[in-house]
């Protein structure tokens, strides 16, 4: 028995093996190969990288390195905190978003304004359209 439990699994290695390579490239669409654009191509566009997603590696950078600026940790929404430092490999930075102007609410009442009118009867939004 435990010669047939070996031989079962010899041919379910080579079987998937024999897919993997054989059929799964005639099924692909496109082409199969490496890309030509370089890593710090990539990563300058791209905030998540190996280097900023992985926690050990940011505090590696900058409390056994001393790395200046260090390799900031990569959070969903604080991109603009990383910085670029292209001898360690973070080539991302960006800038902060605009938060906006809640004091100047003239905007917001010309707005009103305008819904209020088309809501008076002298017609709708559709109607104008």
């Amino acid at each position: 028995l435990p010669a047939l439990v070996a031989a079962v699994f010899v041919g379910h290695v080579a079987l998937h093996t024999l897919t993997l390579f054989c059929v799964a490239p005639l099924l692909s669409r496109g082409r199969v190969g490496s890309s030509r654009t370089s890593y710090r191509i990539v990563a300058s566009k791209i905030a998540c990288s190996w280097f900023a997603s992985n926690p050990t590696h940011c505090l590696r950078s900058k409390l056994f390195y001393g790395h200046d600026p260090p390799c900031v940790y990569l959070q969903a929404g604080k991109e603009h905190l990383l910085r670029r430092n292209e001898s360690i490999g973070c080539f991302f930075e960006d800038a902060g978003a605009h938060g906006e102007d809640y004091d100047d609410v003239s905007p917001l009442l010309n707005t009103y304004a305008e819904v209020r009118k088309h809501l008076s009867g002298k017609g709708t939004w559709l109607a104008d359209a």
